[in-house]
């Protein structure tokens, strides 16, 4: 399914179904350079029992340049704390490795 927004500012990653919030962005980073920008978006899933939220998790949002606005080409999630802790990992050492 082809995701179009005209405005990066409002590609949210909120989700209804029947007008009820199934999936809600608690946050959101973007970052923009020429014709692509990558989204970071924070977010809760409902619990299957409607008990509340089940535990954040983060999509990783590639949005490229089309015409007026933007298209989302690829995304990915990082569902649980192995996923996150090698992210933070990486993302150390790149920053030890930049600021040398």
């Amino acid at each position: 399914m082809a995701v179009w927004v005209e405005d990066l500012a409002a590609a949210s990653w909120d989700v209804e179904d029947d007008g009820r919030l199934i999936r809600r962005e608690l946050d959101r980073r973007i970052i923009e350079r020429g014709g692509w920008a990558t989204g970071f978006y924070l977010y809760q899933e409902r619990a299957p029992d409607d008990d509340g939220w089940r535990p954040p998790k983060i999509a990783l949002v590639r949005w490229k340049r089309a015409g007026d606005g933007w298209q989302r080409h690829a995304h990915f999630n990082l569902t649980d704390a192995a996923q996150l802790d090698a992210l933070a990992d990486l993302i150390s050492i790149t920053r030890d490795r930049t600021s040398a």
